[in-house]
C-alpha cells in the first residue's frame, strides 16, 4: 500500500484499507456490480452505450441518496423551546443541514442526468429493480473498492461520503467502468457525447433528437444549490455535467462550486469538502481555497452519542417483530411511490417531481420510527432498508 503521508491531502482516501482490499471479492459480487458486466463490457460508441450510461449515470445519483438520508434521519431532534437547545443539539443540527443540502442537490444532479438522457432521445428507467440500488452496493461501473452500506451518522459514514464525493486528481483519464472517482466517469460520459455528436453534425445530424417536451427546468424542482438546466444540445448537457462535478468534489484549484459564478448564489463548499469539514471537526477558514490544505477554521463539536443505534444494512427478514416489518414495509411503499412519481416525471408529468421530492420528507417519519425501536434479540435497533416492492 502507498504511503498515506506522501499523497496529497484532499486525495488521501483514495487508496483502499485493508479492510477495504479484503472485502473486494464480496464487493464484485454485488447485484450492482452484476447487473452491469454488460454494460460495462460495451466499448462501442454509438447512442444506445450512450443511453445505458447515462441510466447508469442516475443509478448512480440515486444510490447515495439512501445512505444520506439514513445518516440525517438518525440524528435526533433536540426540543428547540428548551433553554438548553443550542448547546445540546445545535452542533447536530448543523450537521443535519449540511447533509440534507448535499442530498437535495442529489436529487439536481438525479435531475440533470435524466434531462440529458431525455434529450439524446434515451428510454429513462427509474422504478425498474434492475436500476434500484440494494444495500450493501458499490458505486455503479466503479472499481467497487468500498461498500456504501445504509447505516447511522458516525465516523464510519462520513469516510463513505468521502469516498463518493472524492476529487478526481490532475490527468486522471476518464473511464466509463472501473472509475475510482466519480469524475472519471461523467468526463468518459461528456467524451462519448463529444464524439457522437461530432460523427453526427458530419452527417448533418445530432444526437440531441428527443421530445423536448419531457424536459425537467427549475418550475419544477427546488432546495439546495445550483438550478435544473434543460438540455436541448451539447453544450447545454456538458453545462449540466459541469453542474453535477462542481457541486460534489470542488476541482483541483478550489474547494468550492461553481453557484456563485454560474447561478449568482451564494459560494458553498464542494460536497468533499462539507463532508471534510464534519469528519475533522473543523470548518474550513473563509480565506482558504486550496483543497489540497486540511480545514483551518473554527472547531466543530460533533455528539456522536445523539444519534439513534441503526443497524448497518437492516433487511425487514431480519427483525423478528412484526410491528417492525409492517412498518419497514410501510416504510418501502412509501419508497416505492416515490420511484413510481420520480419515473412519471421524466415521462412527461412534471409535476411529480415536486411531489417525488415532498415524499423524501415523508420517510423521515416512518425512518426514525423504525430507529427508535431496538431489533429483538439484537444490540442495534432497526432502521430504513429501502429495498424495492415489486
Amino acid at each position: 500500500m502507498t504511503n498515506q503521508k506522501t499523497i496529497p491531502y484532499h486525495l488521501q482516501l483514495l487508496e483502499p484499507t485493508v479492510k477495504e482490499i479484503k472485502q473486494e471479492p464480496a464487493l464484485l459480487q454485488t447485484k450492482m456490480m452484476q447487473c452491469l458486466c454488460s454494460c460495462a463490457a460495451n466499448k462501442e460508441v454509438n447512442i444506445d452505450n450512450l443511453h445505458e450510461h447515462l441510466r447508469i449515470a442516475m443509478m448512480l445519483e440515486l444510490s447515495t441518496i439512501p445512505p444520506y438520508l439514513c445518516a440525517l434521519y438518525s440524528i435526533k431532534v433536540g426540543d428547540a423551546t428548551k433553554a438548553d437547545y443550542k448547546e445540546k443539539y445545535g452542533d447536530n443540527a448543523e450537521v443535519a443541514s449540511t447533509i440534507r443540502t448535499v442530498m437535495m442537490e442529489e436529487m439536481l444532479h438525479f435531475t440533470l442526468v435524466g434531462n440529458v438522457l431525455n434529450a439524446t432521445g434515451g428510454e429513462v428507467k427509474i422504478n425498474t429493480q434492475q436500476y434500484v440500488p440494494e444495500y450493501p452496493t458499490v458505486l455503479p461501473d466503479s472499481a467497487g473498492l468500498f461498500s456504501v452500506d445504509l447505516s447511522k451518522f458516525d465516523k464510519s459514514a462520513l469516510r463513505t461520503f468521502l469516498r463518493i464525493e472524492q476529487p478526481t486528481p490532475e490527468d486522471t483519464p476518464p473511464r466509463l467502468d472501473g472509475y475510482a472517482t466519480i469524475g472519471q466517469f461523467y468526463h468518459a460520459i461528456v467524451d462519448l457525447m463529444e464524439r457522437l455528436e461530432e460523427t453526427a453534425q458530419a452527417e448533418g445530424s445530432t444526437i440531441f433528437t428527443g421530445n423536448s417536451n419531457l424536459q425537467i427546468d427549475s418550475n419544477y424542482y427546488y432546495g439546495g444549490g445550483g438550478k435544473v438546466i434543460a438540455v436541448h444540445n451539447l453544450q447545454e448537457a456538458k453545462d449540466a455535467i459541469e453542474v453535477i462535478l462542481s457541486q460534489g468534489e470542488g476541482s483541483e484549484m478550489t474547494i468550492y462550486d461553481s453557484d456563485d459564478t454560474e447561478f449568482d448564489q451564494i459560494r458553498e463548499l464542494a460536497h468533499y469538502f462539507k463532508f471534510n469539514e464534519i469528519y475533522e471537526e473543523q470548518r474550513y477558514a473563509t480565506s482558504q481555497i486550496d483543497p489540497k490544505e486540511p480545514p483551518q477554521g473554527t472547531r466543530m463539536s460533533i455528539k456522536y452519542d445523539q444519534v439513534y443505534n441503526m443497524g448497518i444494512n437492516p433487511q425487514t427478514e431480519d427483525f423478528g417483530s412484526e410491528d417492525l416489518k409492517n412498518l419497514s414495509n410501510e416504510f418501502n411503499q412509501i419508497y416505492k411511490n416515490l420511484l413510481d412519481g420520480l419515473q412519471s416525471a421524466f415521462t412527461g408529468q412534471q409535476n411529480e417531481l415536486l411531489k417525488a421530492v415532498s415524499q423524501m420528507y415523508q420517510l423521515q417519519y416512518k425512518a426514525v420510527e423504525l430507529m427508535r425501536n431496538p431489533i429483538p434479540c439484537k444490540n442495534v435497533n432497526a432502521g430504513p432498508t429501502f429495498e424495492f416492492l415489486s
